[in-house]
């Protein structure tokens, strides 16, 4: 399915993201009550939602998008990129959408349906491993399209958008989130482990354009997002400080060999465990980037080109298309 090379790039990145065990062990150290777990209980701490800015941007991408059409119980939306689940999940318990996931990675599409099936979402969420640039559904499906930081990684926008296009009623919302090129230097590590291809703010316009989108509006969310992504590092770093007092602090077993004398696997002495993680740390790649979100309708006009009313602050869209709106 697809470029074999590419989603194996992919599937190798994102591997150490994708683990349900190390959602709900993180989950179990950040809530004192037991029992039944909702699906509030993973996406507002952000557990499940890899999107850049977590739960807060999706509280914000949706509080936009009820400005032009009101999310809604039953209301089909596609989750384009759907990774392990949380944007859907979150369109499907707040406001009862039948919310349709898909994602290129196995790995992933089975981490979200066993998530969604654990919480009881399981009659209102559905997944597949689907190529967005070749999409199986009937055209048009879905009164929404929800896409957040997943362009980035498909070299073939004009065949992604036109795609998107094709499925979204006419009348209908792309909902996008991304980061535009150039892309800064501190994320050449995890640009030389999987594919980023961002064009320049003013090219990825035209390509939603040119595939009968009418831009509605580009919204500023680098400083939300770096703000979060500080907020997780901190966290992260405070985990690792966590865990290395408490080796550097642990007794000695009373007896036994080496091994068991440094609290190794198996010993009869202390047991060993893994540094202490914080909630909002699981399986996060910290990058400094900027990120903007976009709102696209679609015009019922077929071949139709709107106009960008306002855009993210990048030097050469403001000189293109118009002042920012800050998110």
């Amino acid at each position: 399915m697809g470029n074999t090379r590419v989603n194996r790039r992919l599937e190798s990145f994102y591997a150490a993201l994708t683990s349900v065990d190390a959602i709900l062990r993180a989950l179990a150290r950040d809530r004192q009550e037991e029992g039944t777990v909702t699906a509030a209980d993973l996406y507002t701490r952000s557990l499940d939602c890899q999107n850049h800015g977590g739960f807060t941007l999706l509280e914000r991408h949706a509080a936009l998008v009820a400005e032009y059409k009101a999310l809604g119980e039953g209301q089909g939306v596609l989750d384009a990129g759907c990774g392990l689940g949380g944007p859907g999940r979150y369109l499907a318990d707040r406001f009862g959408c039948a919310v349709t996931g898909i994602d290129m990675l196995p790995a992933r599409v089975q981490a979200a349906a066993t998530l969604t099936q654990l919480v009881g979402l399981g009659d209102r969420v559905t997944y597949g491993q689907v190529d967005a640039t070749r999409l199986p559904f009937a055209a048009p499906q879905f009164t929404q399209v929800w896409m957040l930081d997943v362009s980035i990684h498909i070299a073939n926008k004009a065949a992604l958008f036109g795609e998107l296009a094709r499925v979204v009623h006419g009348d209908g919302l792309l909902v996008l989130h991304d980061q535009p090129g150039p892309l800064p230097p501190a994320m050449r590590p995890v640009t030389r482990r999987a594919p980023y291809i961002a064009p320049a703010l003013p090219q990825l316009v035209r390509y939603v354009e040119r595939a009968g989108f009418r831009v509605l509006t580009w919204r500023d969310t680098t400083e939300t997002v770096l703000t979060y992504l500080q907020g997780r590092r901190e966290e992260l770093l405070q985990g690792v400080e966590r865990g290395t007092h408490a080796a550097r602090h642990r007794p000695p077993a009373p007896s036994g060999d080496a091994h068991r004398l440094h609290g190794g696997p198996g010993s009869a002495g202390q047991p060993h465990r893994p540094p202490h993680r914080p909630a909002h740390g699981v399986g996060c790649q910290v990058v400094s980037c900027g990120a903007s979100c976009s709102i696209a309708l679609r015009p019922s006009r077929a071949g139709a080109r709107g106009r960008v009313n306002a855009v993210h602050s990048d030097r050469d869209a403001r000189r293109t298309v118009g002042r920012p709106v800050r998110l």
